[in-house]
């Protein structure tokens, strides 16, 4: 029995570059059916240039989609990094003022006493915050 695999017929790699037709063909699609009459001007000017065949303004229009919806996946990734970015800037704002000690011993000074660093002293024996810590724990 003779098996045939033509599940790598298509590398990978090439083939994530081949999905930029879809997002292509979308845009394309929708140009056509909004506007048919800019479309079929479109077609005529090439025809106009270039004397091809339907198979051969097929390809042109596969490639062109190509092309649009590479330009697509770009702009999606510069967008994804200019969010991923705004994201770690903010976070790394949040941890420098809102988490930092210095923020903390200022709002201290303000409020007139000094911050307690730790509640050991409460959770004594005897102590009812500490009777009921023992409690839970």
């Amino acid at each position: 029995m003779l098996k045939i695999d033509i599940s790598k017929a298509i590398s990978p790699r090439f083939g994530i570059y081949l999905l930029g037709i879809v997002p292509g063909l979308y845009f394309e699609s929708s140009i056509a059916l909004g506007q048919p009459h800019f479309a079929m001007s479109l077609i005529s000017r090439v025809r106009e240039i270039y004397p091809f065949g339907p198979f051969a303004m097929l390809g042109v229009f596969l490639a062109s989609a190509l092309f649009i919806g590479q330009g697509f996946f770009v702009l999606a990734w510069i967008v994804e990094l200019l969010i991923a970015s705004i994201f770690a800037i903010w976070r790394y704002v949040i941890k420098m003022t809102l988490g930092s000690g210095w923020l903390y011993r200022c709002f201290g000074k303000l409020q007139g006493t000094p911050p307690k660093q730790n509640l050991r002293s409460s959770f004594r024996k005897g102590h009812v915050l500490g009777t009921a810590a023992q409690l839970l724990f």
